[in-house]
């Protein structure tokens, strides 16, 4: 059978090497010397495929064969500007935050805004956006908080109000909305771009209503913590960041592979945190979200990838070149997906067909994401999606019929 990508005995001496990069950088430590076998442009170029490449320019110091000097200071300059945008953007949301609070306007801060805190030195973790959930807030009844409003339809008009005051601050502070506000339930977030490199993804929810866990966050504001010296700036316990983190990190890995960062985010996260942390709320709330075994598996390699690498089975390994192959979020072609999808299956799956069934079955129906992304009207529709699997079969046999074989070659191992 012919190996995947990933699997290649060549590019699995690639990926351990990045991973002892990595691990030196995390651990304040001296590298490993590279391997004859590992160049050091392919170490560069699958470190910046999967935005670690300023993390991994810090494993290098101390090495008696570093990289060539274009190299080394191309290397250099990825470092330099992944710090410059740390603190750019630390700086600018500070000042937005500032001027959002001035209006009456709530925030928390998510994902990588927080994981950035508990790398070691500023720059090491890229930043490409800052997530921000926002709202008109006020306490609930029940507990925790909600966005103001006794009734849905005045907790919509509340959500109107806010992002309509949004969009008219962030365009007076010179952004632009990427796309103009429409049906709430067709999006969740709002981006907003300024040049040189400025990217706010403003959430008025953390998760679409398609989502399978859409329930459990239904009312994002329910487990937010208030600042006690700021009334506007709220935070989740770190129980609660810690599941959004594992929540946020599995919806990649499903649709297109998380990417390697992910499991140093994890690493960081649970070495700042973990002998505090509540595990056995933790687990009882995974469980509720059905990502209590993506937890253990992903927990237990990134504990093995960046403390002990000789702790790593050859399923492990794989598992790491696999993530490393996906990219920072997955972006591979179509039949790159389609190939990883079989694969991860595979993984969870009892047995060969078990995988190969559900995959049919999503390559059919189209998971939620999936099927919005690919055919907004057939989602929005659900009623017209059997007129979507026949379009896509008779799409498949005489519009692409190479790519469908292929595809049904992959399915069978045929030619593998």
């Amino acid at each position: 059978m012919k190996q995947k990508g990933w699997e290649k005995k060549e590019f699995q001496e690639l990926s351990l090497y990045l991973c002892a990069l990595m691990r030196a950088a995390l651990r304040g430590e001296k590298a490993k010397e590279k391997p004859e076998s590992v160049s050091w442009e392919d170490v560069f170029t699958l470190a910046a495929n999967n935005s670690v490449d300023g993390l991994c320019f810090l494993g290098l110091s101390g090495l008696l064969s570093p990289p060539p000097g274009e190299l080394s200071d191309k290397w250099k300059q990825t470092y330099d500007i992944a710090l410059y945008r740390y603190l750019g953007f630390e700086e600018e949301r500070h000042q937005i935050e500032k001027m959002l609070e001035d209006h009456g306007i709530s925030v928390l801060p998510l994902k990588g805004i927080l994981l950035a805190e508990y790398y070691p030195m500023p720059g090491m973790r890229s930043m490409a956006d800052n997530d921000i959930l926002y709202g008109f807030i006020e306490e609930d009844e029940e507990g925790g908080y909600r966005i103001c409003g006794k009734t849905e339809e005045e907790q919509t008009a509340s959500v109107r109000r806010a992002q309509k005051l949004l969009k008219e601050l962030m365009e007076q502070r010179g952004y632009s909305i990427k796309r103009e506000p429409g049906d709430l339930s067709e999006d969740y977030h709002d981006v907003f771009t300024r040049k040189p490199f400025y990217n706010f993804e403003f959430h008025r929810n953390l998760l679409p209503e398609w989502s399978p866990q859409y329930a459990y966050y239904e009312n994002p504001w329910k487990r937010a913590v208030r600042d006690p010296k700021n009334p506007y700036h709220f935070h989740f316990k770190s129980e609660d960041e810690y599941i959004f983190l594992q929540l946020h990190a599995s919806k990649h890995y499903e649709m297109g592979g998380s990417g390697f960062r992910f499991l140093a985010d994890l690493h960081v996260f649970l070495r700042e945190k973990k002998d505090s942390l509540n595990w056995p709320y933790i687990e009882e709330e995974l469980e509720r979200l059905n990502l209590l075994e993506f937890d253990k598996e992903m927990r237990a390699l990134s504990k093995a990838v960046l403390t002990n690498e000789q702790q790593m089975d050859d399923r492990e390994k794989t598992k790491v070149c696999f993530l490393l192959h996906n990219m920072t979020y997955g972006e591979r072609d179509k039949e790159s997906q389609q190939e990883l999808l079989l694969w991860k299956k595979q993984q969870n799956a009892k047995s060969k067909w078990e995988a190969k069934w559900q995959y049919v079955l999503d390559r059919i129906f189209l998971p939620g994401e999936m099927s919005k992304e690919n055919y907004p009207f057939f989602y929005k529709y659900t009623i017209f999606k059997p007129f979507l699997i026949v379009w896509r079969l008779l799409k498949g046999i005489f519009i692409c019929p190479g790519r469908l074989w292929r595809e049904i070659c992959m399915f069978l191992g045929i030619g593998e």
